[in-house]
């Protein structure tokens, strides 16, 4: 936080930020992963995933299996992950790269030229049917990507014994709740199934089971309450159980 705010300054506009401010300018993860550590406290072991326009951010405060921890000294209780790859807007060519085009005009069911006139008038702000299929299927390719690089996974070993399970990475098999935040994230239309199906589709990750509670930050407000928290504990969780709908 000391680093972001020593060279934060130096970007447009935040000189004159840093004279109307009397506290502390938080870096958009830090600040969700704030607010995730505050629901952790009534929640229970959760996971925040943010996919936003430049990155897809992971958070995540979750105890292990008891039938793991063994294995898993030393993994933190709270770990986040910042994918600088991943957004639907900035690092939305980025994230194309990582599709077979084949399959993605299959999905989008479209042909080449109309998916060249898709792209080339691409919006972060979808507005048309065809642009908000597009972004779904950009967001749970930043999901997929994201998740595949923060949790864990069952790797099968051979030993002198005999065969064996033993976990590596982040087991978060034990999370309560899943937190969506960030625009897609909130503003499409059952992104709830991009989380549900990449816990069916992958079964050596350490995931929650299929029927983990997801809830969405309605209000998009969880960066700003990680703030508040600081200094307004109780009013920045009562504005984050209003933006759950809990």
């Amino acid at each position: 936080y000391e680093t972001f705010e020593e060279n934060i300054i130096y970007a447009k506009g935040m000189a004159n930020v840093k004279k109307m401010v009397n506290r502390h300018i938080m870096p958009t993860p830090g600040s969700v992963m704030e607010s995730t550590l505050k629901l952790k406290e009534e929640l229970g072991n959760i996971m925040t995933i943010d996919v936003g326009g430049a990155t897809t951010d992971i958070h995540s405060v979750s105890l292990p299996s008891e039938d793991f921890l063994e294995y898993l000294e030393g993994e933190p209780l709270s770990k986040r992950t910042v994918e600088g790859d991943l957004g639907v807007f900035i690092n939305h060519e980025n994230v194309l790269k990582n599709f077979n085009q084949a399959d993605l005009l299959k999905e989008l069911t479209i042909d080449k030229t109309t998916f060249s006139a898709l792209i080339n008038n691409y919006s972060y702000i979808p507005k048309t049917p065809m642009q908000r299929k597009l972004v779904f299927a950009l967001t749970k390719k930043c999901v997929n990507l994201a998740l595949d690089r923060h949790v864990g996974d069952l790797r099968r070993v051979f030993t002198t014994s005999g065969q064996k399970i033993i976990p590596e990475g982040k087991d978060l098999s034990q999370v309560e709740t899943i937190v969506l935040t960030g625009g897609a994230l909130i503003n499409l239309k059952d992104t709830e199934s991009i989380i549900r199906d990449y816990i069916k589709k992958n079964k050596t990750k350490m995931m929650p089971s299929n029927n983990v509670k997801i809830v969405k930050d309605h209000n998009y407000i969880m960066a700003s309450m990680g703030v508040l928290s600081l200094v307004y504990p109780k009013e920045a969780m009562d504005l984050l159980k209003q933006s759950l709908r809990m």
